[in-house]
């Protein structure tokens, strides 16, 4: 492959399919390379066949004895190592016939071998079982050959000396100077006496240097271990010259230095690696056939390559990158090739990219890296480079936040190491580009979490909203549900009820417990930190569960739905924005406002009347028109009716009867004018409810069709007074000339179908101490079925609870109290004629309105009920047999007055139940 290529997709792992054999020779000759020429494969062998590969740092003795007794594969492994001592032990002693010696270091490395088996892993113990066998053997072994030339050789030396001097004294025609001969002669047989002292010295040193640097490659500390062995020899040859004499050890101090020196930067470097590694990197496609698993020396190719690779595409130059980190000391190399990547990149692409390489990391150190300037990572490579500085280096500068790539990468770096404070404040640089914003408000979550360690301090947290744009699923759906466990938190402290404080509490403890089952969706960057804020909020939450205890209900439920009045206080929900509009009209412009509240029948326009006496600078008079009854007196009856709810409410005495009968008009002048004197600037407004009587009473010559007028003229006599006129959508209709002028002047507000979390709202919470909880896909139905017509959602509400103590009267008590989709499907069913039947003024209201106006609506209504998707407009023409213009009015009058509505261009009927009522009612085959 040329060097222009992009790199492959690498797969570096030992190419071994099945475990090694005991009866296989080259397994043996595999095991002899793995620990001298590829240490990782060691530990990938244990992962890939032997159970799993437990770090050395979380090793001890306990689980190293389970591993034994319970793995044949590891057990295995450590019997292959103690045969290859055997027979390593034997081929180097062998010639000698010093069995004593064989005996010696078989015990030792066997004994090392197991010892550390047990105590750091199965890995860790043959390999260093195996070096001590090969590197001390060899050096020890050979050692016993310059020992027989010990005193030859310094007489050599001596007389090669004397030969020497002589010469020299010849060459510079000095004379013979015997004094120089014969100091010439005993420094050099010094010398040669002591070569033995120099070789064993030297390789022993090297022997321990193998051994501790080998072994530790097993879990990627190389040079960490030569450094030791270096000391080690040093100290060996020291007290060895020392016990000869000053001169043997100056001497053999000197040549071990040297010697050593060399010997330390072979074994940390690794140049023949290298070497190979520049002749033949990546010569093979996609292959494992690599030369530079135990050089740290970097590769300028590899980064090259790698760099390609990770600009083509970045997520396989990750996996390469992990790929080398996990079987070779190439870390110098990807370091490189990632930084020089992401400086190059385009600022939208950062935070993805880093993302991603916080994604699994083999090494996390290469965030850290990341997250530094290029001047900290040379002096990091510099202060660990004699200290044994690998994949297991210390990184201990501060992360750099001056450009985007450091701050995000220190930004999850912090993540990963539970500092979301830090993390914050990593990611507020780079909040203006793509994904920055998110990872900031993920951040601030992550920090306000953690800072609430007890219950008191969770319900009183506020969490920033969760974002749209994600691109950290999963932890947002972690955050979601602690904005859910935050909601249940509030609901604990907040409720006296017991019955709340339990249901609270089990649904918070579900969310915490889903967070912890799906631990293995999070990323691993933040996964732990959210992970221990689940684990510990679960305990606050645990904590006080022993407070509230389980809810078993003996009694019957006081039913808390209401059906037929209107709903007030802290049962009336969903109409904020009504309540909200209200307001504004009335109490924040100059001039109060008259409004005409409009809508489907028992949409709760009375309930919004009912509940609008809460501010201390508004009065509000509500009219009940439907009890004027039969009206024999006009308009009299009508004025003294309202005279008489002023007189109540604000407790000033109204005029008496035979005044209004009399003079009816003048009489209710003077009585407003007098109240809104006492009043002393209030605003007042006179809310008539049912207001569609008052049409009825003109139309039936019963109220004089001046009326309006008389009305509209009270509204301009004082601008502190204004009405709110309430009743069906035929108010918005009343276009007659009595009805004009007052409308035209009023403000139009629809009061139309509560949205799903209003109706859930109404449901779940109808009082502090309701003690049952609906299955949410109960509520979702109860939704369907009603569209949110309150008066039904009410009255569902009033079933499921009578349902529900009948159940209870006939088994004495229960502990189950969800009301389920079961439960809702039983009080809904046509044959259970119980809802259907107390529900029918509703449905006939809405029928006998449909008989209004236009003709055929009820017609359409009965060949709409047989289908629950709908008709579109041309089959509805043809079943109704009526030309476009009729089925147009019928249509839009039913339209209008929120009884069907077009789905993608199929009419149907809004209200599920209505349409079974009619189908069940009205129908026809």
């Amino acid at each position: 492959m040329s060097n222009d290529k992009p790199l492959p997709r690498l797969d570096l792992a030992p190419k071994l399919d099945r475990p090694l054999s005991l009866r296989n020779p080259l397994d043996y000759l595999r095991l002899l390379y793995w620990v001298f020429y590829f240490p990782q494969a060691l530990r990938w062998y244990v992962d890939e066949f032997g159970g799993g590969y437990i770090p050395e740092s979380e090793m001890n003795i306990r689980k190293g004895l389970q591993i034994l007794r319970e793995n044949a594969i590891q057990r295995q492994l450590l019997l292959q190592g103690i045969i290859l001592i055997l027979f390593i032990q034997i081929l180097i002693y062998g010639f000698s016939n010093n069995w004593m010696s064989i005996a010696f270091w078989v015990v030792v490395s066997v004994v090392f071998g197991v010892v550390f088996s047990i105590a750091r892993g199965v890995a860790f113990g043959v390999a260093l079982s195996l070096v001590l066998s090969v590197t001390l053997g060899l050096a020890l072994g050979l050692s016993e050959i310059v020992i027989f030339s010990w005193l030859g050789g310094g007489i050599l030396g001596s007389i090669l000396g004397i030969i020497l001097g002589m010469t020299l004294c010849f060459v510079l025609s000095i004379g013979i100077n015997w004094t120089f001969i014969i100091i010439l002669g005993l420094v050099l047989g010094m010398v040669f006496g002591f070569a033995k002292d120099i070789a064993l010295s030297m390789l022993f040193g090297l022997a321990l240097g193998a051994t501790v640097g080998i072994v530790r490659g097993v879990s990627f500390g190389l040079t960490r271990g030569v450094a030791v062995g270096v000391v080690g020899g040093m100290s060996f040859g020291l007290m060895r010259g020392i016990a000869v004499g000053v001169v043997g050890g100056m001497s053999f101090g000197l040549a071990f230095s040297v010697s050593f020196g060399l010997a330390f930067s072979v074994f940390i470097f690794r140049p023949d690696s290298w070497l190979l590694g520049k002749l033949f990197n990546f010569k093979r496609h996609n292959s494992s056939w690599l030369f530079f698993k135990v050089t740290v020396i970097p590769l300028k190719s590899l980064v090259r390559k790698l760099q390609q690779s990770l600009d083509s595409n970045w997520e396989i130059g990750l996996h390469n990158s992990n790929e080398l980190l996990r079987y070779s000391y190439q870390l110098t190399s990807v370091v490189d090739a990632i930084n020089e990547t992401l400086s190059q990149s385009p600022k939208d692409d950062l935070i993805w990219k880093i993302a991603s390489l916080a994604h699994q990391p083999f090494d996390w150190k290469l965030l850290g890296f990341a997250s530094i300037s290029q001047q900290q990572i040379q002096a990091t490579f510099k202060r660990n480079l004699y200290i044994g500085f690998s994949t297991e280096g210390d990184i201990t500068e501060i992360p750099c936040l001056d450009t985007f790539p450091c701050a995000t990468a220190a930004g999850f770096l912090y993540l990963h190491k539970k500092e979301p404070a830090r993390a914050l404040k990593a990611f507020k640089v780079v909040c203006d580009i793509l994904y920055g914003k998110e990872m900031y408000v993920l951040a601030q979550a992550l920090t306000s979490c953690t800072q609430a360690t007890e219950f008191n301090k969770i319900h009183d947290l506020i969490l920033p909203p969760c974002p749209k744009q994600r691109l950290r699923p999963a932890s947002w759906r972690a955050i979601e549900a602690f904005h859910h466990v935050i909601r249940e938190a509030k609901s604990i402290h907040n409720s006296k009820s017991k019955a709340v404080r339990a249901q609270s509490l089990a649904r918070a403890q579900g969310d915490l417990k889903q967070i912890l089952d799906n631990a293995d969706e999070l990323p691993q960057a933040e996964g732990d930190l959210i992970l221990d804020i689940a684990t510990t909020w679960r305990d606050a939450f645990l904590d006080i569960s022993t407070d509230i205890g389980n809810l078993e209900i003996l009694e019957s439920i006081q039913i808390p739905y209401t059906i037929g009045d209107p709903v007030e206080g802290s049962r009336f929900v969903g109409r904020e924005d009504i309540l909200q509009e209200l307001e504004n009209l009335w109490l924040q412009a100059k001039n109060p406002s008259s409004v005409l509240l409009y809508g489907h029948r028992r949409m709760g326009k009375t309930s919004i009347l009912r509940n609008l006496t809460g501010e201390s600078d508004l009065k509000l008079i509500y009219v009940n028109l439907q009890l004027l009854g039969t009206v024999s007196q006009g308009v009299s009856e009508v004025l003294q009716a309202i005279a008489d709810e002023i007189a109540q409410q604000l407790h000033i005495p109204a005029p008496p009867d035979e005044a209004f009968l009399i003079f009816p008009q003048r009489t209710f002048d003077r009585y407003l004018r007098e109240a809104l004197k006492q009043l002393d600037g209030n605003v007042v407004i006179i809310a008539l409810d049912e207001f569609e009587i008052i049409e009825e009473l003109i139309e039936g010559g019963h109220l004089d069709a001046k009326f309006m007028g008389y009305l509209r003229g009270l509204i301009q006599k004082d601008k502190r007074l204004a009405f709110a006129l309430a009743g069906l959508h035929t108010l918005e209709e009343m276009t007659r000339d009595y009805f004009e002028p007052f409308f035209g002047s009023t403000y139009p507000i629809r009061v139309g179908y509560l949205n799903p979390s209003a109706t859930r709202q109404i449901l779940e919470n109808p009082s502090e101490d309701f003690p049952l909880e609906y299955e949410p896909a109960a509520v979702d139905e109860i939704y369907r079925l009603t569209c949110g017509q309150p008066y039904l959602v009410q009255l569902i509400g009033f079933q499921l609870v009578r349902r529900f103590n009948d159940r209870l009267f006939e088994t004495g008590k229960t502990s189950e109290t969800k009301l389920t989709l079961a439960d809702v499907a039983a009080v809904t069913d046509i044959t259970g004629a119980d809802l259907f039947r107390n529900g029918r003024y509703y449905f006939d209201g809405v029928w006998k309105q449909a008989n209004q106006g236009a003709p055929h609506q009820q017609a359409l209504l009965t060949i709409l009920a047989r289908h629950p998707q709908g008709l579109p407009p041309e089959t509805l023409q043809n079943e109704l047999k009526l030309d476009e213009k009729n089925l147009n009015k019928a249509v839009e009058d039913l339209d209008r007055h929120d009884v069907i509505h077009k789905v993608e261009n199929h009419y149907k009927i809004v209200v599920e139940l209505f349409r079974i009522w009619v189908e069940n009612t009205h129908s026809t085959s």
